[in-house]
């Protein structure tokens, strides 16, 4: 982020409100500075940053996208000039993948990861990369690096949260 603010001389949500024309993506609603919600445009559940090829979108808009691919959520006619504000290319807009590049930095430390996140963090990155990359499975290689970590994870995964309503006794 800081180097994009370096190179342009502005921050990122600045910037990106500016290239959409200081309006929300798909409702073309006029936002001031202060309203815009910067999307990821790739979900960040799927491992993708928020970086210059983030999305202008008011909060109605960002609140139904949530983390959806920009093909689940945009047409086909969206897309193309989604490609053509963002400089990301349709076919990766069309396109649903986990981040190759940050897939694997959480592989190369993924004791580091798990150790950091919460376990249900861990667990719904590991289902959104089983998702589309099936043959890549997060608890598998944790268990096989540093199988205490992996025991631990499992054990809080299997603890049911603080505060779920029930009541003992």
């Amino acid at each position: 982020m800081q180097s994009i603010k370096d190179r342009n001389g502005a921050g990122l949500k600045s910037i990106v409100w500016k290239r959409f024309g200081k309006k929300c993506f798909p409702c073309e609603r006029p936002l001031r500075l202060e309203d815009v919600q910067l999307d990821h445009t790739r979900p960040l559940a799927y491992l993708w940053p928020i970086d210059e090829y983030a999305t202008c979108l008011c909060d109605t808009c960002n609140n139904y996208k949530k983390d959806k691919f920009p093909c689940d959520v945009y047409n086909d006619e969206q897309l193309h000039r989604l490609a053509d504000i963002t400089g990301l290319s349709y076919r990766a807009l069309k396109n649903k993948d986990i981040n190759g590049k940050s897939l694997q930095i959480i592989i190369d430390d993924i004791s580091a990861f798990a150790n950091t996140w919460t376990a249900r963090t861990f667990n719904s990155t590991a289902r959104k990369v089983n998702e589309l990359r099936p043959g890549i499975n997060l608890f598998e290689i944790l268990r096989q690096v540093d199988e205490d970590t992996y025991n631990r994870v499992i054990t809080e995964l299997s603890e049911r949260p603080e505060g779920n309503g029930d009541n003992e006794g």
